[in-house]
């Protein structure tokens, strides 16, 4: 009796309108990383160094650091480390961590909210890609998109427990920017649509600069469909503009202090990318003027003219940013960090594995298609315009994914959900059609193409992966499995043989830095941040020489007191041959002979002599060395110790 309507709901979900598929979908989402037992937050930690840094920055903030006051004075001692993230990202990190530090701690609360908030974003991004997906799809079929979003390994990695980073924030404001650009397309008279997409746009920009590429193409979208159309569009694209800019100068006010307002930096927000902003919005204010006249050429004159006078003048002030926002960190830095990093390589650096390249590139290259189709195809103006849009933002995804760097997956992804879904639409209604021939088997095969197949029935039959974690918890793709784990370190640092009110300067790996300012109260040198953080090349430096007499310089010049390091090296410390992340994945399989770092000679207990190994054994794969000079420290030049 009670089968009977349990089989009926699932049926439900499955078949339009697919009533509580978002819903079911989510719960899914958690209940994977509830049972995983391996799982990232269950153990108390989390997926990337980004997010420890967040937390760190937002308790820093909790305790009396000055909102405007951004730069972390524990990474990089003594100068610390200007940050370029925003406290506007963290007012929800801060909304739940606050009430929960007198109960749990700092640590507790900041790893609760790590917990809830992208759980919370997760919803709310079902919910904003459903409604941007109505200009595109059928009511009846706007529930799909939160299916094969959960196939989007890229998005949902962004949504994971624990992830605290603001990637997955960027994705859904980008996702409400699309909704409220294809509303201003299709009704460019209610005013709403544009001055809605200017302000999210621009708050996206305040969090992060990897939404700068959609910025340049929506809003030269806008244009150009300004110049064709004229009148309303043009009038609405001249609100998305002003939107777009004041808010951006709104913004600026809310997260720079009045005497530094005005200061260029080319690495954080400011006035920089106001200007920016202002030039988008004079560009297209001044198609939308033109446009008031008769002469038609004029729109184009004027705005090919605005284009090319706001572009060379620009460059013209700030020509760091010819190259883009990373133009302007140290070349060195700039080798050390981004190309050791995986998610900062080129996507075709995993091609050395086809199946899992072929996987994840080919849902990327049928939405492609169906977006194409459906722009060739289209019946009137409107979604000429629309689909035009959606074909540009995910085929320059793509690109910029495929030669530039792996994260943009996440935009790839995002951008691909609506056309998989219209795809879906039409394929189901086409077996419809076919009733004589129209097969239950047909449908599940349909579901099945546009998710599971490709990102884990294939990719699980190639890689040896287990049916209960790997398949149907496919959703936690990363574990805390790793033998780096840091809370017993973390626990003798804080000790009162460590730690007696005096903070200690630690030498650590890079990607260590943010957990260990997170756990304990000490200074690291490194972190994963391109902000010119001179400790990165220090660290970098002294980790991978092959001369000791070199190591001992740096740690003698930065003051160091403590060396970390776990015995299960960053490829970045195991061999000085591989200088990308590809070229290592290369010397993995290959031939190649590894050369004795400082960092291996370490782990092998090979030590120097102002290196002592701490006295507490119990620190799993972690090494915890002193440092103990033959006489006191003193200033000096680096290489003179």
């Amino acid at each position: 009796m009670i089968r009977q309507p349990l089989n009926q709901i699932l049926l439900n979900l499955f078949k339009p309108p697919f009533y509580g598929l978002p819903v079911a979908v989510w719960i899914y989402f958690v209940w994977c990383f509830l049972v995983y037992p391996d799982s990232y937050i269950l153990h108390g930690n989390f997926v990337d160094p980004d997010d420890y840094m967040h937390l760190v920055q937002t308790l820093d903030w909790l305790k009396g650091q000055h909102w405007f006051d951004l730069v972390q004075h524990r990474l990089n001692p003594p100068d610390g480390t200007p940050m370029h993230y925003s406290r506007l990202y963290e007012l929800p990190l801060a909304i739940l961590i606050a009430p929960l530090r007198q109960w749990l701690g700092d640590i507790g609360a900041a790893t609760v909210a790590a917990a809830v908030w992208p759980l919370i974003a997760l919803a709310i991004y079902f919910m904003v890609v459903r409604w941007a997906a109505r200009p595109f799809l059928d009511e009846d079929w706007v529930n799909i998109t939160s299916y094969i979003s959960l196939f989007a390994i890229y998005i949902m990695l962004e949504f994971m427990p624990g992830r605290a980073d603001h990637h997955g924030t960027e994705a859904l404001l980008i996702a409400a920017v699309f909704g409220f650009t294809a509303r201003t397309i299709m009704e460019p008279s209610v005013i709403r649509w544009p001055l809605g997409a200017g302000l999210f746009l621009s708050l996206a920009v305040v969090i992060g600069f990897e939404v700068l590429p959609w910025v340049i193409l929506i809003s030269g979208w806008l244009g150009l469909r300004a110049m064709v159309k004229g009148k309303e569009p043009a009038f609405a694209a001249m609100i998305f503009g002003l939107s777009l800019s004041l808010s951006g100068l709104v913004f600026l006010m809310l997260t720079k202090p009045w005497d530094h307002i005005f200061e260029p930096d080319l690495l954080a927000y400011s006035i920089v990318y106001v200007i920016f902003l202002l030039s988008i919005a004079l560009c297209l204010s001044g198609v939308a003027l033109a446009s008031r006249t008769r002469f038609v050429t004029l729109r184009y004159v004027v705005g090919i003219f605005l284009l090319f006078f706001t572009g060379v003048t620009f460059l013209y002030w700030f020509p760091g940013l010819s190259g883009g926002p990373y133009n302007a960190i140290n070349p060195a830095l700039l080798s050390t960090v981004f190309s050791k990093i995986p998610e900062t390589t080129p996507f075709m650096a995993w091609s050395l594995w086809p199946v899992k390249f072929c996987s994840i590139i080919s849902p990327l290259l049928l939405a492609l298609a169906v977006s194409k189709s459906c722009w060739g195809r289209a019946k009137d103006s409107e979604t000429f315009w629309l689909w035009g849009m959606m074909f540009i933002l995910l085929g320059a995804a793509i690109l910029l994914a495929l030669l530039y760097q792996t994260r943009i997956m996440t935009y790839a992804e995002l951008f691909s959900v609506i056309p998989l879904a219209v795809f879906t639409q039409k394929a189901w209604l086409w077996l419809g059609a076919q009733r004589e021939r129209r097969l239950l088997a047909a449908e599940i095969g349909l579901f099945l193409l546009i998710g599971p197949l490709p990102m884990v029935l294939i990719p699980a039959l190639t890689d040896g992966r287990p049916f209960n974690t790997g398949v149907m918890l496919f959703p936690v793709q990363k574990t805390s499995g790793g033998n780096c784990d840091m809370h017993l370190l973390a626990d003798v640092l804080n000790g009162p043989h460590y730690y007696n009110g005096h903070s200690r300067v630690i030498m650590n790996s890079v990607n260590d830095g943010p957990e260990l300012l997170f756990r304990t109260h000490h200074n690291v040198l490194a972190g994963p941040y391109h902000m010119n953080v001179s400790g990165n090349l220090d660290s970098t430096a002294f980790f991978s020489t092959m001369n000791p007499n070199e190591a001992t310089a740096i740690a003698y010049h930065r003051g160091v007191d403590l060396v970390t390091l776990c015995n299960e090296l960053p490829f970045i410390y195991q061999n000085s041959e591989a200088e990308d992340f590809a070229s290592h994945q290369h010397a993995k399989t290959s031939n190649t002979n590894k050369v004795e770092t400082f960092a291996q000679h370490l782990v092998d207990g090979d030590t120097l002599p102002w290196l002592k190994a701490s006295s507490y054994s119990n620190l799993g794969n972690m090494i915890l060395l002193e440092v103990r000079w033959a006489k006191p420290k003193k200033k000096s030049n680096l290489g003179q110790p």
